[in-house]
């Protein structure tokens, strides 16, 4: 069964998530970043006359060109893969893989697209999911930023929390760390001095079509 993580953000999740827990079925649109290295891959064929989606970035999307039909948004990319239909919008990037009979392969990083960045919601069900701890630094004005030279950290949840935490609140060291694509698995409930939750990552299945 094919396997994907989704990176949720904590500002798109406190701003209209739903609260959701291993074992539940989501909807939700997805964005691809396209990543050479990146850690997820989807596979499928591209149906005819239906253009990938370009987004330069959340933070760039405005509600009123979504209401206006502005031209920088295309419709997002509809794949046809083994666990079946699959909506995705593409992000950072001006490839756009052409409609044909062969498969594509698309490599990245996989987020909610919340605000309209994403593609149509896809039914995902949750399998293993945790809270990202983003290392953070002061950034010279009063404020902090994230440590370029840690990786973040992630604490395994079975259930969305209530809120994330700010750095000021997280203390504590944990036990015992290990790596796991790119992230700092903590074992334990423990944090790091100056860690900031900045979301979650989940493990989902594609939940495939009913049959006929």
């Amino acid at each position: 069964m094919t396997r994907w993580q989704v990176f949720y953000e904590s500002w798109q999740f406190e701003c209209c998530g739903e609260p959701f827990a291993v074992g539940d079925t989501v909807r939700w649109p997805l964005m691809l970043t396209v990543r050479a290295e990146g850690p997820e891959t989807v596979e499928g064929r591209v149906q005819e006359g239906v253009a990938a989606r370009h987004v330069d970035s959340e933070e760039d999307f405005d509600e009123e060109d979504d209401e206006d039909e502005d031209d920088d948004y295309d419709p997002p990319l509809e794949l046809v893969t083994s666990c079946g239909p699959v909506s995705l919008a593409l992000a950072d990037t001006d490839s756009r893989p052409e409609p044909g009979p062969e498969p594509v392969r698309l490599r990245g990083e996989l987020h909610f697209g919340g605000h309209g960045t994403g593609g149509d919601p896809l039914p995902l069900r949750v399998r293993r999911m945790w809270v990202s701890c983003e290392p953070q630094v002061p950034d010279g004005k009063d404020n902090t930023m994230p440590d370029p030279d840690r990786p973040p950290y992630l604490r395994e949840v079975t259930a969305s929390p209530d809120g994330f935490a700010s750095p000021e609140a997280l203390r504590g060291v944990p036990d015992k760390a290990d790596t796991q694509d790119g992230f700092v698995i903590v074992p334990v409930i423990g944090y790091l001095p100056g860690l900031r939750e900045n979301g979650i990552l989940a493990e989902v299945e594609p939940v495939p079509p009913p049959g006929p």
